[in-house]
């Protein structure tokens, strides 16, 4: 019998994991960029709509499409095959464990895992913000890889697949007479696409930093004396 596999370093590991999560990655991201844009245009201006984006073929495919990463995701976590135990210390991983079995069995109303049964009581598969969990989840990742992997991960940019959803998005929820004055193009939506990716981006970051902001300063006020008053 041969002896089993030596247990590979962890920054083997997390290369791996980051390499496997990638293109998911890139497409949730991508598609909550596109659907965010979609949203917010149709708040600020629903006199011009016909129909809330959310119900159109391309917004409906992106969120399926963003299901489907977040399965993806959350599998190659998961390890079933216990191949990459480095994946189980990762911030966010039990969350998206949760979110794919929610996503994967979508009218399962009694759940065997009772994180699961507490997951879904607080409609969590609902109200989470999904792509925040992710990007926890890849930041913890690349901080364990150290300084440089963290100074290089990738932000997915903005292109014309984007911006052709975005704007096919638009053209299928706008009203008639709304088309017929201004029929947005690609170059019309790319700059509102960028601005939004980009704040989006400043937003998660200081979404994922806040906790441990909050718990270095829980730290420190425990470390400092307490303070007694004089005795009158």
């Amino acid at each position: 019998m041969s002896p089993p596999p030596a247990v590979r370093a962890e920054a083997d590991q997390l290369n791996d994991i980051a390499m496997f999560i990638s293109t998911d990655f890139m497409f949730a991201f991508q598609g909550a960029v596109v659907m965010g844009v979609a949203m917010q245009t149709f708040h600020r201006a629903q006199q011009i709509f016909a129909t809330n984006p959310a119900n159109v073929l391309a917004f409906v495919a992106l969120r399926a499409l963003e299901d489907r990463s977040i399965v993806n995701i959350a599998d190659a976590l998961k390890d079933d095959n216990n191949l990459y135990p480095a994946a189980r210390a990762l911030a966010c991983r039990q969350d998206l464990i949760n979110h794919r079995d929610a996503v994967s069995h979508p009218y399962l109303l009694k759940w065997g895992r009772a994180a699961m049964r507490t997951f879904a009581a607080a409609h969590r598969q609902w109200l989470d913000h999904r792509m925040l969990l992710v990007w926890e989840m890849r930041a913890d990742l690349y901080r364990r890889l150290g300084e440089k992997a963290r100074r290089e991960a990738y932000i997915p940019g903005i292109g014309l697949q984007a911006t052709s959803l975005l704007r096919s998005i638009l053209v299928s929820s706008f009203k008639p007479e709304q088309l017929s004055v201004w029929s947005p193009t690609e170059a019309d939506v790319e700059k509102g696409l960028v601005e939004f990716r980009d704040a989006y981006v400043e937003f998660l970051d200081d979404k994922i930093s806040e906790p441990a902001a909050e718990e270095a300063a829980g730290q420190l006020g425990a470390s400092q004396p307490s303070v007694q008053g004089s005795p009158t």
